[in-house]
């Protein structure tokens, strides 16, 4: 046998048990899984509260702190929701209320603003709720909070009205929302139902 060639049977079989032992021989921690620990996962958004739905009856009331106060009422049967901040300790009979019903072209949205117990003045907003260009709204004049239809969102098929309303102060307020379906004739409102109070007394 010609002497070249049987050396190099030789080296290529050594070479192939080299291989062979590496592989059985590698580290174990070359091929196990890391165990460094995963990064924490990162919160998500917090939930705002939620009050006045006690054994899944509507309307539902929701409230975040943002800017002010991020009211949502809730209830997928009514035609009209009222969103309605009001002063606290001796500003009690003063209160900001959002109205909106369910319109045949659009809904109807007006501020109604409260003093002493009485409306003094309404401001009707609803022709410009979603416009890009102009907005409507106004003050209360005794309370530090104002809206605006800008801040207005209307969702009648989940049956969802939200109301930012900013607040120039951190005066307390109650907050409450009310809904109203229709009973019988349209625009004839059926009896209001009343939300908890939020944050309550």
């Amino acid at each position: 046998m010609n002497p070249f060639a049987r050396h190099s049977r030789v080296t290529v079989a050594a070479l192939v048990a080299c291989l062979v032992l590496a592989a059985c021989t590698a580290s174990p921690a070359a091929t196990e899984p890391s165990s460094r620990a995963a990064p924490p996962a990162t919160p998500g958004p917090t939930a705002p509260p939620v009050e006045g739905n006690v054994d899944r009856t509507f309307p539902e009331l929701s409230v975040e702190l943002s800017a002010g106060y991020l009211v949502s009422v809730t209830d997928p049967g009514a035609r009209a929701w009222r969103v309605e901040l009001r002063g606290t300790g001796d500003a009690s009979h003063d209160w900001l209320e959002v109205f909106v019903e369910v319109g045949d072209v659009a809904p109807g949205v007006e501020a109604r603003l409260y003093a002493g117990g009485h409306l003094v003045d309404t401001v009707e907003i609803g022709a410009l709720v979603g416009a890009d260009t102009a907005a409507a709204g106004g003050c209360h004049p005794t309370l530090d909070l104002c809206v605006s239809s800008g801040t207005i969102a209307i969702d009648p098929l989940a049956g969802r009205v939200t109301v930012l309303v900013q607040a120039l102060s951190d005066e307390g307020v109650e907050i409450r929302g009310a809904t109203a379906d229709w009973p019988g004739e349209p625009f004839i409102l059926g009896p209001w139902r009343v939300t908890e109070s939020f944050p309550g007394s």
